[in-house]
């Protein structure tokens, strides 16, 4: 809209054009909206039907003893005109096109949309706006998008799948496909992927960390949480494979021999694991659920050799996932000076997500969604989780 002290001159003007232009709706148009650029649906709808913004209607109206008012500019053949649209009979084939749809999946993409949310006043911050207007392609369809995702939310479709994606329903779409995924996984898969999480994006971001860290992981004496096998396709790394079960906070500390190593039952805020002795620890997706995160970094920094290594995980974007609680999310910058302030060498930091992956995950989009490059391309602003290798100074 024009600046205000530049609405006289604009005002000026539409009174010269309405004494000259012949009577008609387009002369009407012409002399009480050309001023405004773009975006006249919108500034008609905030001068002709939100009128109890006093203020704004200052700006909409001179009070000069200018004809341009709103008796005059707000009747109903005062409306500024839409641009020209898509003919009806190629409008349904760009919709089509746009989804990748076929005319069936069209047809019951068109059967299954909700009705359109209230487009009454009860928006905005003091709930007196009705419906954004729009009156250009681009910005059209933007708003297309946001009445949908208003209508499905409100007919409860959003999210179309609640997180983590370890399963799906059976009425999913999906799920055949999960199935025969899960199947290969279990017969051919090489542990990167745990069974069941085949669509998880969180798993695969983790799977792509550790491939990328690979070549620099030196392996020995082991410590993993809950399970012996989550250490996966490094098992060839492992000596020993020992296991930390939190003991609940406040219970007894244990120590059993297992097969592949011991089992130390303890809180890892102060633990009963022996100082300077491991070598590599596996510490994926665990800080989040730690009351002291600072304590608990301290802690790995003294049960491992120097020169030991610590693969490290936790979430910057997640739903609250208690287990037994869930207090943290990390920043790039948090998980860095976190490791640091421990007294560690961050060797490598993975930070992978993006806006578009974090509000697909969002509305339920797993892995079936994305190609593996979009959902490991690193972003600085928007990562799903922070991932990191560190090391202890030898």
């Amino acid at each position: 809209a024009p600046s205000s002290a530049k609405r006289p001159l604009v005002h000026a003007l539409a009174v010269l054009v309405l004494r000259l232009a012949p009577s008609g709706a387009n002369a009407k148009w012409e002399d009480c909206w050309s001023g405004f650029g773009s975006l006249t649906q919108s500034w008609r709808h905030v001068c002709c039907e939100l009128t109890h913004l006093s203020g704004m209607q200052r700006q909409c109206w001179p009070r000069d003893g200018s004809p341009i008012t709103a008796e005059y500019c707000c009747a109903v053949d005062a409306a500024p005109p839409l641009p020209p649209g898509l003919d009806a009979s190629r409008q349904l084939e760009r919709l089509r096109a746009s989804l990748g749809f076929n005319e069936q999946e069209l047809a019951l993409f068109m059967q299954g949309l909700p009705q359109a949310p209230d487009t009454g006043a009860g928006r905005g911050p003091k709930g007196k706006w009705g419906r954004p207007r729009c009156e250009t392609p681009g910005t059209c369809a933007k708003e297309g998008f946001h009445q949908l995702f208003h209508a499905m939310l409100g007919a409860e479709m959003l999210p179309t799948r609640r997180q983590p994606f370890w399963w799906l329903w059976k009425d999913d779409p999906l799920t055949p496909l999960w199935m025969a995924e899960r199947q290969e996984n279990q017969l051919y898969g090489d542990g990167s992927m745990p069974l069941n999480h085949e669509l998880v994006v969180n798993r695969f971001q983790t799977a792509g960390f550790v491939e990328l860290v690979r070549q620099r992981l030196r392996g020995g004496r082991c410590l993993v949480w809950d399970d012996a096998k989550a250490v996966g396709e490094l098992e060839a790394l492992c000596k020993q494979v020992d296991v930390f079960v939190y003991n609940g906070g406040g219970g007894e500390d244990t120590v059993t021999q297992e097969k592949y190593g011991q089992r130390f039952s303890t809180d890892i805020h102060a633990s009963n694991l022996p100082a300077g002795e491991l070598d590599l620890v596996f510490c994926l997706q665990v800080f989040e659920h730690l009351r002291r995160p600072w304590k608990a970094m301290e802690e790995l920094f003294r049960i491992l050799k120097p020169g030991g290594q610590v693969l490290w995980a936790a979430p910057f974007f997640e739903e609250v996932h208690n287990s037994p609680g869930d207090y943290w999310r990390f920043t790039p910058q948090g998980a860095r000076a976190l490791a640091e302030d421990a007294s560690f060498i961050v060797d490598f930091q993975f930070k992978p997500g993006g806006f578009g992956l974090a509000a697909g995950y969002l509305l339920g989009q797993n892995l079936a969604y994305w190609s593996p490059r979009e959902v490991l391309k690193e972003s600085e602003v928007m990562p799903l989780n922070v991932l990191m290798l560190l090391e202890k100074p030898a």
